[in-house]
């Protein structure tokens, strides 16, 4: 049996709406870059060759899609009133066939700071003298990491494949 081959398929990160992406991404230093960092990594870390043309494919060649649907940075403030929530992201990832467009494996995984760095970072002495967001891009990366490891490893697991 020959392996089947993997290809980089669809990488997105989806546009949040609602109040907590406006609390979320308000503030004075925000720059309100959490999706093109969040993508920037993805592409970075995913090494795989893009998915050839339906005319080069082989029917059992399959694409790795990875969606980020849901993200959040884990604080804001009205006024002198804290409002916290621990940084958190969701990846989900697929594996489908090139030829069909079917899903052959899929796989969610969310992660979330844990409560030890969470509680720590909201009680520093950054926020306790305004000097800057609670929590910025650098705090989501590791989540977003870890969420993507664990992702293709359940994939892998299930699908029990090769890359070439």
């Amino acid at each position: 049996m020959r392996e089947q081959r993997v290809y980089r398929g669809t990488i997105e990160v989806v546009d949040r709406k609602g109040l907590i992406r406006t609390l979320d991404e308000s503030g004075v230093l925000r720059s309100g870059t959490f999706k093109e960092r969040l993508l920037a990594v993805l592409n970075e870390i995913v090494s795989l060759p893009d998915s050839p043309d339906l005319a080069d494919a082989r029917n059992d060649d399959l694409a790795l899609d990875l969606r980020v649907p849901a993200y959040v940075a884990g604080a804001a403030f009205f006024g002198d009133l804290p409002i916290f929530w621990r940084p958190t992201v969701t990846v989900m990832a697929r594996l489908r066939h090139i030829e069909t467009g079917n899903t052959a494996f899929y796989a969610k995984v969310t992660n979330r700071m844990p409560w030890k760095q969470f509680i720590s970072a909201a009680i520093s002495f950054r926020r306790a003298f305004s000097l800057g967001p609670q929590f910025t891009e650098d705090d989501l990366e590791p989540l977003l990491l870890r969420a993507c490891h664990e992702a293709i490893g359940k994939l892998s697991r299930s699908a029990a494949i090769t890359t070439k």
